[in-house]
Parts: C-alpha cells; sequence; structure tokens
C-alpha cells in the first residue's frame, strides 16, 4: 500500500461528500431539463471550503480483497452527509432527510418550526382558557388600631384623617391618600416599612416641605 496515495484518497473523497452535502443541487424546470449546466449555476467545493482533514490508518486483513486489501475511494465519501445531518438535529431539533443542506434550506426548516411552536402554544392557550382572576376588596379603616400593631392595611380611598395616629392636617393635598402600607414608630408617622419614605415623613429629618 502507498501511505501517501492512500491519504490522497480518503481527503479527495471527504472533499466530494462535503460538495454534496453542503453544494451541490442538480436543479430540473418543468419540462425535465437540467437547468444548472455550469458551474456558475453548479455550486463545487472550493480549497477555502475544505477544514483540515486529519487521516489515520488501521491495518487490517481483509479476504475478499486483493491481497488483502480493500477499496478507498468511496469508503470516505459515505459517512460525511450523515454526520452533518445528525449535528444539525443535534443543535436544532430538525431531521433533515434531504440534500444539499444549504443555509437557505436550513432557515426555512428553521422558520417552520417557530410558526408551528407558536401556533402550538396559542392552541394550548385557547384550550386552557382566561387565566383566573383574583378578586380583592379593599375596605376603608374605621376606629383606631390595636394596641401594639405598628402597621395599618393599605387603602383605596378615604381622608389623611381617617387613619389612626395621622392627622389630617399632616400631609399637603398634593400627596397621595392611600394605596400603600404604612408603618408608624415613635417619630415616623408616613414611611415605608424600612424606614424609606413613600414621601416625605412629617416630624422626622425626611420631612422636606416646601
Amino acid at each position: 500500500m502507498n501511505p501517501m496515495q492512500c491519504r490522497g484518497q480518503v481527503e479527495g473523497g471527504i472533499a466530494q461528500a462535503l460538495g454534496a452535502t453542503l453544494f451541490e443541487n442538480v436543479r430540473l424546470d418543468e419540462r425535465g431539463a437540467v437547468t444548472t449546466t455550469a458551474f456558475r449555476k453548479y455550486r463545487l467545493p472550493q480549497y477555502a471550503d475544505i477544514p483540515r482533514t486529519e487521516v489515520h490508518f488501521v491495518e487490517t486483513e481483509d479476504a475478499i480483497g486483493p491481497l488483502g486489501a480493500k477499496s478507498m475511494s468511496a469508503s470516505p465519501f459515505n459517512p460525511v452527509a450523515p454526520a452533518f445531518a445528525n449535528a444539525l438535529r443535534n443543535a436544532t431539533g430538525i431531521r433533515f432527510t434531504e440534500l444539499p443542506l444549504t443555509r437557505d434550506r436550513v432557515w426555512l426548516a428553521l422558520d417552520r418550526q417557530a410558526k408551528d411552536r407558536h401556533a402550538k402554544d396559542r392552541q394550548a392557550k385557547d384550550r386552557a382558557g382566561p387565566p383566573p382572576r383574583a378578586d380583592v376588596t379593599l375596605r376603608p379603616l374605621h376606629g383606631s388600631q390595636t394596641p401594639g400593631e405598628d402597621r395599618v392595611s393599605p387603602r383605596s380611598h378615604g381622608s389623611p384623617g381617617s387613619l389612626p395616629g395621622i392627622p389630617s392636617d399632616s400631609r399637603p393635598a398634593d400627596r397621595p391618600t392611600g394605596g400603600f402600607p404604612w408603618t408608624r414608630s415613635a417619630r415616623t408617622t408616613a414611611c415605608l416599612p424600612g424606614g424609606r419614605p413613600r414621601w416625605p415623613c412629617p416630624g422626622t429629618s425626611h420631612d422636606r416641605r416646601h
């Protein structure tokens, strides 16, 4: 066996297989005539399209071939297209069964997959119906707080004076009237939990009324 000549056979078979897998495509018109009659229309792989190929030989013995040898022309051609198709299947989830695996064909398959997935999601949402609604009732406070309780429930309406411990003239008219939980302490009467004021707190260092 001539190792250099055999290596050339393997590398040539891989290059030919890459062309059939990625580029080469015979096109026919409606009359059955071949339209890819020139290399301008029939893409062949060039040197820049072929990656570096590593070839490793293992000594074997073939009882059918002459002098124990076996052919080395079509053998490297066969596994290239299945390897590419399996790689695309692993990356995209789509099984391609037609060659060549051009960029346009891959993009169209991905676009079709995205549209099918969107349609299935819409059908699932239609079958599930609208999401359940939570009914929330906000009631104004009456009376005073329980002793020891330092939090007042949120309000959706009412005047500033309706909250115990907060006089009606303690906030300007342009301040919000409700909708936030309030806390009370020795120095703070209108702050959120953690001491951060939702608006300036009367009677504290946060009071910056003008």
